[in-house]
């Protein structure tokens, strides 16, 4: 369920395209910096976990260039929903 105004999943996939999973322990307390540091991030994220039960914060970018740097700069994924095994079990793709 979502709130007034609040972004759905599917308007996040359309205006965001470009987003990177990150272990969610390796974010915390960046959320400030994060949105100041990339202006094309959306205001919402989501959670996934993977098939070794790890969960990753996905952040979604729309400006290919700064998801690319953040993923980077965060030794992230590039993250696809075809990649979804169900709703919440992610094949996160080999290194």
């Amino acid at each position: 369920m979502r709130r007034k105004g609040e972004l759905s999943p599917a308007r996040v996939d359309r205006e965001y395209p470009h987003q990177v999973a990150i272990e969610t322990s390796a974010l915390r307390g960046a959320d400030g910096y994060l949105h100041a540091a990339f202006p094309s991030l959306a205001p919402r994220t989501r959670f996934v976990i993977d098939e070794r039960d790890r969960e990753y914060t996905i952040l979604c970018f729309a400006d290919p260039a700064e998801a690319e740097t953040f993923r980077q700069r965060a030794r992230g994924y590039m993250f696809d929903r075809r990649d979804m095994q169900n709703r919440h079990v992610w094949r996160r793709p080999k290194e």
